[in-house]
């Protein structure tokens, strides 16, 4: 078993993350620092770090790392890129077991929205040979999840934008980084992409194939479907929601704030009434809802 690495250098290692200084993101490594290893106390993959990083922010964040603050942005972009290649050389974990479900997890899938196209596509085609490697299965985005995801954090951060164009913006970016994917298996040019093609092209199909875009309907109410089209809204049919609380959601939340203890539930509480605000808005301009559905399910025998 090999020794655990010095927690000076573990801390230099997300610093260098951080500031995007190579040579102590290398000596970090060089010291035995996993690649892995988590940048900061939200516990964020270096690889999340790295793509979804914006260089408005950057000369704060490398200030507190104690590195330089005064890079162009392309020279963070450059650096962003080449600590990527590191990361990967020294063979960092893209695919991840998880405890409670029979899939892992795959931290690429937080990064597919970067603005650093060939990075993400190069962290996917990775992702791919060690998922082939280690279930049999290659990677592959799960577009349902990727695209209401998407929409949901656009319809509340974008004001202005309509559930179809955010819908549009969703698939775009699958169809792109799908298209990079497949030119690199059509003209493989790594040990690692002629690898997967000669002996794993029966599991690459989803990515030799055209992106198939799914219907609009499966993202879209009746009502964004008729507003795309340049149609009105239909009005809410009275008698479908019926308001049963007698207090408000205010109320409730102020009454649950002021018991001791319970900080789970109080979170669990608000942001239940955030979710049921943001179904209200929806239906209110004819959208579909794509919140999460809350349901429970009790099993066994009474008691």
């Amino acid at each position: 078993m090999a020794p655990s690495p010095d927690p000076k250098m573990i801390i230099e290692f997300q610093h260098g993350i951080i500031a995007r200084d190579i040579v102590r993101v290398k000596a970090a490594l060089d010291a035995g620092v996993d690649p892995s290893m988590l940048i900061t106390k939200q516990h964020v993959h270096p690889l999340t770090w790295m793509l979804t990083g914006v260089y408005q922010t950057f000369a704060e964040e490398a200030r507190a790392a104690g590195g330089n603050d005064k890079l162009s942005e392309a020279e963070f972009i450059r650096r962003g890129s080449e600590i990527i290649d590191l990361l990967l050389d020294r063979g960092i974990k893209l695919v991840k077991d998880e405890k409670f479900s029979r899939d892992p997890s795959y931290p690429v899938d937080g990064c597919l929205t970067s603005p650093y196209l060939l990075d993400v596509a190069k962290i996917v085609t990775r992702t791919i040979g060690q998922s082939l490697a280690q279930n049999g299965r290659a990677y592959q985005p799960d577009t349902i999840g990727f695209v209401s995801g998407y929409m949901y954090a656009a319809g509340v951060q974008k004001s202005g934008s309509t559930p179809k164009e955010n819908l549009t913006e969703a698939l775009d970016i699958l169809d792109e980084l799908h298209e990079k994917i497949r030119e690199r298996f059509s003209y493989p040019q790594t040990d690692l992409e002629k690898d997967i093609v000669a002996n794993h092209r029966d599991a690459i199909g989803y990515w030799m194939n055209d992106f198939e875009r799914p219907p609009v309907e499966m993202f879209l109410g009746q009502g964004d479907l008729q507003m795309a089209a340049g149609e009105a809204a239909p009005a809410p049919e009275e008698g479908l929601v019926i308001t049963l609380p007698k207090k408000t959601p205010e109320e409730v939340l102020a009454e649950i704030n002021g018991m001791v203890g319970m900080e789970e539930t109080k979170q669990d509480a608000q942001l239940l009434v955030f979710r049921a605000e943001f179904d209200a808005a929806c239906r209110s301009n004819g959208m579909a809802s794509i919140a999460p559905v809350s349901n429970t399910v009790f099993e066994g025998g009474p008691g």
